[in-house]
């Protein structure tokens, strides 16, 4: 079936038009003139064809729906494109438009390069697409949705992508309108964006992916996602074995607009930003990104994230056993202006939140960070990167000899890393962190876990990395939480070689680790009594920390690992006990922060062997 260049086809009224093509291998309808239904009318196209396109409509082809008309295309092939739209589709008024395609080996539905469908008045258009080794829905042309109206775009495959946008594609939303976008695949990507998607006026726009084992969404490296005026955008990504939404391309918000981002994984990353991924915010633009994961990371911050004007950027991460949020060494948040923003992570059985990256404010910005819920101690005023109110060399809160906040000889008052002693020492004479530490050069303060760099400030420096806070900014973080770690309840020890009797219902009892003075307790619970072991720092590699305890006249040894990004730690032990010699152990999770009161705050050296 063929509608050529000065063919069209009109229904009006109430009525009805069915137009129906088949081919083995060409293409079962072509559209390359004009279908136009309108009033209460109904206008049914579909085509089918095992090596071919189902339905086209080709460049000179229209299909237009106005009043209360609808019109239905529905296009099917085994081995080709089930709808392929290089025209135009219109739909205006309460008109509604559905297209659906289906094909086995190749895209459900694609609108190609010169294609564009166009929403309008109250119009209403759904675009349905289905393969199970190609694409679903292939959008390689231009969606226009405006006034109030509605277009849903959604398309499922099983080996290939839900959806994908090309780079040539472009999904605009102005108005009051609203654009639904949603892709689903078993071992693919959700949905794709490798183009542009532009929202701005009152436009919604919403991005959700799904997929079991690969992402559920993704904007690749030319793709870019852009609100603006008092549009919305909602990114949402669900994956089980892979990562739920990856940025790899530019999210823009500006003026009043505002971007929800989030993503779920079972196995994988939550939300990642990825080296070549930027989110921007300026004007009174608004950025939320939240990310979820049960073994993996939360929010993992690898590319840039840029504040600026009245900006607001609140990005937070929850994982059960892995990191709940964390900036790694590419990654950087930068605030300026009057931006504001919160980092908040949140971990069951790892770490809360780890900057291993920079955290960058200038003018009047603020930046709050949350460490599993801790948010207390304030870093003053000039910062590693910080200016206008902070300065290269501290200005008023820091500088060369430090005065009353730090600097080269510590000072008095010293929080998180002014270059002297760190908290809870009250100043002193420091390790002559350059110029001032945090109220200074980017020098002293390294971005790593263990906080090598800023002289003795750099125990406290080890969560945050590379940290400027300038203009009237505030840091917070936990009471030096992150430096102190505890078991949270007793963990029964596995006896390897030992006496049975003796060992019979053994508890390791508590356990503290103390990184401001390098060292660790543990204490030993049996029938005859505790046995408290106090472990000092021996090495590290890789994000490990191992404390040793040796005492040769008791034949006693006891290693500690401890993994500082996730708190799982693996505790041995071996010696003698009345001339039978034993080894114990235990593994498990510490709980950051200081051991409560009634813990074992500092054991006796030895205890009873």
């Amino acid at each position: 079936m063929i509608v050529d260049p000065n063919g069209s086809i009109n229904t009006s009224g109430n009525g009805s038009t069915n137009i129906s093509g088949d081919s083995t291998n060409g293409t079962g309808t072509d559209i390359n003139g004009s279908i136009n239904t309108t009033d209460n009318g109904t206008t049914n196209i579909s085509g089918n064809s095992t090596n071919g396109t189902g339905v086209i409509v080709d460049p000179n082809g229209s299909i237009n729906t106005s009043g209360n008309g609808s019109t239905n295309i529905s296009g099917d092939s085994t081995n080709g494109t089930g709808t392929d739209i290089n025209g135009s589709i219109n739909t205006t008024d309460n008109g509604t438009t559905n297209l659906s395609g289906n094909s086995t080996n190749g895209t459900g539905v694609i609108v190609d390069p010169n294609g564009s469908i166009n929403t309008s008045g109250n119009g209403s258009t759904n675009i349905s697409g289905d393969s199970t080794n190609g694409t679903g829905t292939d959008i390689n042309g231009s969606i226009n949705t405006t006034d109030n109206g509605t277009t849903n775009i959604s398309g499922n495959s099983t080996n290939g992508t839900g959806v994908i946008v090309d780079p040539n594609g472009s999904i605009n939303t102005s108005g009051n309108g609203s654009t639904n976008i949603s892709g689903d695949s078993t071992n693919g990507t959700g949905t794709d964006i490798n183009g542009s998607i532009n929202t701005t006026d009152n436009g919604t726009t919403n991005i959700s992916g799904n997929s079991t084992n690969g992402t559920g969404v993704i904007v690749d490296p030319n793709g870019s996602i852009n609100t603006s005026g008092n549009g919305s955008t909602n990114i949402s990504g669900d994956s089980t074995n892979g990562t739920g939404t990856d940025i790899n391309g530019s999210i823009n918000t500006t003026d009043n607009g505002t971007t929800n981002i989030s993503g779920n994984s079972t196995n994988g990353t939550g939300v990642i930003v990825d080296p070549n991924g930027s989110i921007n915010i300026s004007g009174n633009g608004s950025t939320n990104i939240s990310g979820d994961s049960t073994n993996g990371t939360g929010t993992e911050i690898n590319g840039s994230v840029n504040v600026t004007d009245n900006g607001t950027i609140n990005i937070s991460g929850d994982s059960t056993n892995g990191t709940g949020l964390i900036v790694d060494p590419n990654g950087s948040i930068n605030m300026s202006g009057n931006a504001s923003g919160e980092i908040s992570g949140n971990s069951t059985n790892g770490n809360g939140t780890i900057i291993d990256g920079d955290v960058n404010t200038t003018d009047n910005a603020t930046i709050v960070i949350i460490d599993n819920g801790n948010i207390v101690t304030p870093g003053g005023n000039g910062g590693t990167n910080g200016t206008d109110n902070g300065g290269t060399n501290g200005a008023d809160n820091g500088g060369t000899n430090g005065a009353d906040n730090g600097g080269t000889n510590g000072g008095d008052n010293s929080p998180i890393d002014n270059g002297g002693n760190t908290p809870p020492d009250n100043g002193g004479n420091g390790g002559n962190g350059g110029n001032g530490a945090n109220g200074g050069t980017n020098t002293d303060v390294t971005p790593s876990l263990d906080g090598s760099g800023g002289g003795s400030g750099g125990v406290a420096a080890g969560l945050i990395g590379a940290i400027g806070v300038g203009g009237a900014a505030a840091y917070f973080m936990g009471d030096m939480a992150s430096a102190h770690w505890y078991l949270e309840a007793e963990q029964a020890l596995t006896l390897e070689a030992g006496d049975p009797v003796f060992w019979t219902d053994a508890e390791l009892e508590h356990v503290t680790v103390d990184m401001t003075t390098n060292s660790a307790d543990a204490q030993l619970l049996t029938h005859a009594g505790a046995l408290n072991r106090h472990l000092t720092y021996r090495d590290g590699a890789e994000g490990v920390k191992h404390f040793t305890y040796e005492d040769p006249q008791q034949k006693t040894k006891a290693d500690l690992s401890v993994n500082m990004r996730t708190h799982e730690y693996f505790y041995t032990e071996s010696g003698v006990k009345d001339g039978e010699a034993y080894v114990v152990k235990s593994h498990g999770w510490l709980k950051m922060g200081v051991a409560p009161v009634g813990g074992m705050a500092g054991a006796t050296v030895g205890g009873p062997a």
